[in-house]
């Protein structure tokens, strides 16, 4: 594991509370693919800055068939920062962004605690890649006996250097489906810690409505977009 993650993953001793950035309102009740049958896309590793949520992310190998999530929070002080967008439709928006912060006065950015941690995971679905995260801590939440909450998103990342996240709908008409409903209400009544056998079954379920309907817009809601931090520009977000 590189040195830099090693000392990042040492910081979840340190963690007490978890503010989750995403809503609670749009997670699944259920993870989407088996993290044991998975591989993970070298590409997609490395540092990204989230757009709108202004967070920076680290996406670091766990293995070879999951990732470490890590996140903090991204704070610019206004009065000497440069009010630059990465300008994700302009192919010079990077460049130009990176140059005023290379310019800017010391201070002008800091990344705060990293506050948020995920297991992560892919799976392919129909003609699409998903990704699940898995809240190894959040904020309120007992997750010693296992979480009851998952974030699934649709990955786009037709350019290496922007990836789109969007989020996977809870309250897709298709899980409404009876068959889908029994299943996650067997798991909702036997509580947590789930039963393997259980939690896969109402799984397998929901993946063969997601499955289905993989390219109906219904099936999500917010878009993430993050842009790759390049290494030579690491310094600039520590």
């Amino acid at each position: 594991m590189n040195p830099m993650y090693r000392s990042l993953s040492g910081l979840l001793i340190a963690i007490v509370t978890l503010p989750i950035f995403m809503s609670l309102l749009a997670c699944l009740p259920v993870p989407v693919g088996d993290p044991e049958k998975s591989r993970i896309d070298p590409q997609l590793s490395g540092q990204w800055f989230m757009l709108d949520e202004e967070v920076v992310v680290f996406l670091q190998p766990y293995d070879e068939r999951t990732w470490l999530v890590l996140i903090g929070e991204a704070s610019f002080d206004e009065d000497i920062c440069p009010e630059v967008d990465f300008g994700i439709a302009d192919s010079g928006g990077y460049d130009a962004w990176i140059e005023r912060l290379q310019e800017a006065d010391e201070g002008c950015f800091s990344l705060g605690e990293i506050d948020e941690i995920y297991k992560a995971w892919r799976t392919k679905l129909g003609s699409h890649w998903f990704m699940t995260w898995e809240p190894i801590f959040a904020e309120g939440e007992d997750l010693e006996s296992g979480t009851d909450f998952w974030f699934v998103f649709r990955t786009d990342n037709a350019d290496k250097d922007r990836l789109g996240l969007s989020m996977v709908s809870a309250d897709y008409d298709g899980f409404d489906d009876p068959a889908v409903a029994e299943k996650l209400d067997e798991l909702e009544e036997q509580g947590l810690p789930y039963d393997p056998r259980t939690l896969k079954k109402a799984r397998l379920a929901v993946e063969k409505v997601m499955r289905r309907n993989v390219d109906d817009d219904e099936l999500y809601e917010d878009e993430y977009v993050l842009i790759r931090i390049l290494p030579e520009h690491y310094d600039l977000f520590e």
